[in-house]
């Protein structure tokens, strides 16, 4: 799905924002500007790259300096960018590479496969990163993220899309109610039930996009 570089933008500037909680412009100026480092892990070259990704990442981070510099502010964000190429697990090895190396407090993401696996960091008692980070994802659908009832056999992927500890934020709409919609869908436009008189659907899916589907089937 393709999104425009002003919704990005808005979307990047609003997970700039989280990072200046606990950071006051009151105390008075200061000789020493602060810089913000936030890591986004975006396809740049993968089969779903979008020059419009980096575009609205670097557009936010620009408007956000701008703004902070008009109020006399002494912060300033620096982002930096890891490309994910729509796999999960270089989503992870950037994600390492990001807070261990560069120092980012904050990670920006695209999909929710990529996601989930990067905010298992978050929870995972032997986690490879040296700091946990709160992350925000401007394209994450998933109905299993945030439902406090999803079960899976790996108790941090579990952790992960349960997210007790609100460390992922996401700005997208939720799958399940896409599922609602399509099943009405489905069932109104329903022709030809065969001989027995029964509905029967097929619904494709692969391993990292089993939301829809799994959110679907009850329905109807």
């Amino acid at each position: 799905m393709q999104c425009g570089v002003g919704r990005i933008s808005v979307v990047v500037a609003l997970s700039l924002a989280l990072a200046l909680v606990g950071i006051s412009a009151s105390a008075g100026p200061s000789p020493a500007k602060t810089v913000i480092r936030i890591g986004a892990l975006v396809d740049q070259t993968g089969p779903s790259t979008s020059p419009l990704f980096t575009k609205a990442v670097e557009l936010a981070a620009l408007q956000m300096n701008a703004a902070l510099k008009h109020r006399g502010v002494r912060v300033e964000f620096e982002v930096l960018f890891g490309d994910t190429k729509s796999n999960a697990t270089i989503a992870r090895s950037e994600a390492v590479r990001l807070i261990n190396e560069e120092g980012v407090v904050g990670l920006l993401t695209a999909s929710s496969g990529e996601t989930v696996g990067v905010n298992k960091y978050n929870y995972d008692p032997a986690t490879l990163t040296l700091a946990k980070v709160p992350i925000t994802c401007f394209m994450c659908s998933s109905g299993f993220i945030n439902n406090p009832a999803f079960v899976d056999a790996d108790p941090v992927t579990q952790a992960a899309n349960r997210d007790v500890d609100n460390w992922l934020f996401r700005v997208f709409y939720n799958s399940n109610y896409e599922a609602a919609v399509l099943s009405q869908i489905i069932v109104n436009a329903a022709t030809d039930l065969g001989s027995d008189g029964v509905l029967k659907v097929g619904i494709l899916s692969d391993a990292g996009h089993k939301a829809l589907a799994t959110a679907i089937a009850p329905l109807l």
